[in-house]
C-alpha cells in the first residue's frame, strides 16, 4: 500500500510537471498575448557581474539556468529523490544526512540570495556560480554531518523538510490572500517548527510522508533544472 501511495505521488507530480510546461501556452495574458510558455521565455539576465541590479525576485536568477553547478545538483536531487520516495524510512543514517544536507544547503541558498537581493550586488562576480556551488555545498555537508551525528537534529530536519514542503502548497492555495512577504515567511516558519517537533510524537506518519513529499519534490526540482519547464 506504501508503495502505491508513493508511485501516485510520483505520478502527480509528472502530471504537474508536464502541465506547467503545456497549460501556461494555451492561455492569453491580460494584454491578448500568449502568456510565457516557460521559465526559459523569461527574460534572465546573463551578465554575473550586474545580476545584482537586476533581481526582480529574490530567486529570479538561482536556479533558473542550466549550469555545471546546478547540473550537479539536479543529478543530486534526482538520485537523493527517488531513493528516499522508495526506500527513505529503511536507509536511517543516509536519511539524516540527506535531510541535513537539504536543510543546511537550501537556508545557505535562500541567505545569498537574499543578501544580492538586499544590495543589489553579486556575489563573487563572474564566479557567482562558482561561490553559489561551494558554499551550498560545504555548508550542506556541514550540516548533514551533524543531523549523522546528533540524530535528534536530524530528526527535525527531517520534519521541518515536510513543513517547508506543506507550506509551499498552502501558501500556493491561498496565493491571492496571503501576499506579504513578511506574513510568508512567517508561514514557512510555522509550518517548518511545527512539523520539526511534531516527528517527535507522530514518528513514523511524519517519517513516511516526509521522505514520499519530500523526495519527490526533491526529484522534480532535480528534473525541472535539466528540463526548465518553470516547475521549480
Amino acid at each position: 500500500m506504501r508503495l502505491f501511495i508513493r508511485i501516485a505521488l510520483l505520478l502527480a507530480l509528472v502530471a504537474t510537471l508536464f502541465a506547467s510546461s503545456v497549460l501556461p501556452s494555451l492561455t492569453p495574458s491580460a494584454t491578448g498575448n500568449p502568456a510565457f510558455a516557460s521559465r526559459r521565455d523569461v527574460p534572465v539576465p546573463t551578465d554575473n557581474q550586474n545580476i545584482g541590479e537586476t533581481l526582480t525576485t529574490p530567486l529570479y536568477d538561482g536556479i533558473s539556468k542550466l549550469t555545471a553547478y546546478t547540473g550537479i545538483y539536479g543529478a543530486f536531487l534526482i538520485v537523493s529523490g527517488v531513493a528516499l520516495v522508495f526506500f527513505g524510512h529503511k536507509l536511517f543514517k543516509p536519511l539524516l544526512f540527506i535531510a541535513g544536507f537539504y536543510l543546511f544547503s537550501v537556508v545557505t541558498f535562500v541567505i545569498l540570495q537574499n543578501i544580492e537581493y538586499s544590495s543589489k550586488q553579486s556575489i563573487g562576480g563572474g564566479s557567482r556560480d562558482l561561490v553559489y556551488f561551494i558554499a551550498c555545498l560545504i555548508v550542506g555537508l556541514v550540516g548533514g554531518g551533524l543531523a549523522v551525528c546528533l540524530w535528534r537534529f536530524g530528526f527535525f530536519a527531517i520534519g521541518a523538510g515536510l513543513g517547508y514542503a506543506l507550506s509551499l502548497l498552502f501558501l500556493t492555495a491561498l496565493k491571492d490572500v496571503i501576499t506579504s512577504s513578511t506574513a510568508r515567511f512567517i508561514t514557512i516558519a510555522v509550518f517548518v517548527i511545527a512539523f520539526g517537533v511534531l516527528i517527535f510524537f507522530f514518528e513514523m506518519p511524519i517519517l513516511i510522508a516526509a521522505t514520499s513529499v519530500g523526495g519527490a519534490y526533491a526529484t522534480f526540482v532535480g528534473i525541472d533544472i535539466f528540463a526548465q519547464t518553470g516547475f521549480v
